[in-house]
């Protein structure tokens, strides 16, 4: 499409059709808006017969060439309008990875609709929610598990025109289920003139995607991502169309990257010790996964980097030690929340900059680092702001046994620790079991403790395991910048955190409003007497 991209009005929207202003500077030399379909007609035109795709399936390789993979990916597109997908509708894609997922995911926005995917570790009612927000018309699942959940909430769905599962037999036929061949041989209804129209009237600054992040309390927010977001750096052309690159090892991975939580200093040092620097990235649902990134070139230890090409980041309401919110801006920020102008208004600002709600400061050279989330500060009774982030690190750092440590104490006297030991996690219900970890288990053994499940250990019942966690607990406060930042009790849980158990996000996130009401009878106790009694 040859128009202004910079000409709409508003740098946000909440509405599925809508247009957004892109963040670009007139003066630069960023990469020139495109749509997905337009991303991957030139990636064929150029890399035609080089690999584009591959995956192992029961012991043998699924092999795609990259005009194979284009070729697929508007089959796909055609099946998909043939079932009766609308412009802007979801096609929710929920399933292990896969050739399959990597085409549906394409050929849906090669359609015209939103592609979204969903995890596999999704109750039914959460994909109930998702498949309403998004006007879901089709869903693509990967087995028989997946394809139960479907059929629990379908009923409810007044969207809903098929199901495709890719991979197994089906095992029950349906009126609205098709096998990945048998959707895939509809495409023959459609003509290539229909697509080709579909794609042309596509725009760099309209949604493609929807990406559901977790909340800290209500349903999951839709994050509305517009082709031009994931495509702006030339990461894509970067990192997956180099021919040269045809698989990855271990022993031939250039870089170490980590996104999300923060290591550990002793688990970077390890690696470190290995002549394997591990480099810290920082981004965000809401800016298309990634802002800041850690090289060899630009690395700090315990910063995530500087930001990327063309993007900038700023530091409000700073306070003596020069920590803020952090705020970033560029042509990555999400276009808004589906449906959600409140929320969207308050994370994007009239000029364009996204209000992260995390805590950080910039060095004298623009490297960034991230200390903790706003949502996440404490403030005691007394007044004092509270960082609970570096403190938890901390314990679970001196105290290897113990998995989660979360700090309690809004509007209380003091803070208190919830303990979580590590404990094993059943794979099939994502919930705690009641054995502790073979790593929970060698550190008993070094305390001379013959503690093998959790209960062997609570209610004081194991003195050795008992007085670490307190000596640990001690060791931490010696280093607290206040009184008020020391711990005054601690109590270990009867459950492990797990995302069956309600305490952890799909993401495996730690919610900390759900435990806080899960808990909330352990919390009690702590405050029921003084800390002297």
């Amino acid at each position: 499409m040859t128009s202004d991209l910079t000409a709409e009005n508003s740098f946000w929207t909440t509405q599925r059709n809508g247009e957004v202003k892109l963040r670009m500077d007139k003066n630069s030399e960023d990469e020139p808006p495109v749509t997905v379909p337009d991303m991957i007609m030139s990636a064929a035109t150029k890399y035609s017969h080089y690999l584009a795709i591959g995956c192992k399936y029961k012991k043998s390789w699924q092999l795609l060439t990259y005009i194979e993979y284009y070729e697929a990916c508007r089959r796909a597109a055609k099946a998909f309008l043939k079932v009766g997908l609308e412009r802007f509708h979801g096609v929710g894609i929920m399933g292990s990875n896969s050739t399959e997922w990597v085409i549906a995911n394409i050929g849906a926005i090669m359609a015209g609709g939103i592609s979204v995917g969903i995890l596999c570790t999704n109750s039914p009612k959460a994909c109930q929610v998702i498949a309403e927000t998004s006007e879901m018309d089709i869903f693509v699942v990967d087995n028989e598990r997946q394809l139960q959940k479907v059929n629990q909430i379908q009923g409810y769905l007044k969207h809903l025109k098929a199901i495709i599962q890719y991979r197994e037999d089906i095992q029950e036929v349906q009126p609205n289920l098709y096998s990945w061949k048998g959707f895939l041989d509809l495409a023959d209804g459609i003509s290539d003139e229909k697509l080709d129209q579909i794609i042309d009237s596509q725009k760099p600054n309209q949604c493609c995607a929807l990406v559901y992040k977790q909340g800290i309390s209500g349903p999951p927010k839709a994050t509305m991502l517009s082709h031009d977001n994931p495509l702006c750096y030339g990461l894509a052309k970067k990192l997956t169309f180099d021919p040269a690159r045809k698989f990855l090892g271990l022993n031939h991975c250039q870089q170490f990257l980590n996104l999300g939580l923060g290591l550990p200093r002793n688990t970077l040092d390890f690696f470190l010790s290995l002549n394997i620097p591990i480099f810290d990235m920082y981004g965000l649902t809401e800016c298309s996964g990634l802002h800041a990134l850690s090289s060899h070139q630009a690395f700090r230890q315990l910063s995530c980097g500087k930001a990327l090409p063309s993007a900038l980041t700023k530091v409000e309401k700073e306070n003596r030690e020069n920590v803020g919110n952090l705020c970033v801006w560029g042509r990555h920020i999400f276009m808004g929340y589906l449906n959600d102008k409140v929320n969207t208004a308050k994370r994007v600002d009239s000029q364009g900059w996204l209000h992260t709600n995390d805590l950080g400061f910039l060095d004298v050279d623009n490297f960034v680092y991230i200390l903790g989330n706003n949502d996440d500060l404490i403030t005691l009774s007394s007044g004092e702001v509270i960082n609970p982030s570096p403190i938890e690190e901390r314990v679970m750092i001196r105290i290897p046994i113990v998995r989660y440590a979360m700090l309690v104490g809004q509007n209380a006297p003091y803070l208190c620790a919830l303990l979580t030991l590590k404990c094993q996690i059943n794979p099939e219900t994502g919930e705690a079991r009641s054995a502790l970890t073979s790593e929970a288990v060698a550190c008993c053994r070094k305390l001379r403790s013959q503690s093998t499940w959790l209960t062997d250990v609570l209610y004081d019942r194991d003195p050795l395991v008992t007085e670490f966690i307190s000596q640990g607990i001690q060791e931490v406060n010696a280093e607290a910048p206040s009184e008020a930042a020391k711990i005054i009790k601690w109590v270990i849980l009867d459950n492990d955190f797990s995302v069956g158990g309600g305490e952890l996000g799909p993401m495996t996130k730690l919610n900390r409003t759900a435990v806080a009401k899960i808990y909330q009878e352990d919390i009690q106790k702590f405050y029921e007497r003084s800390p002297s009694s």
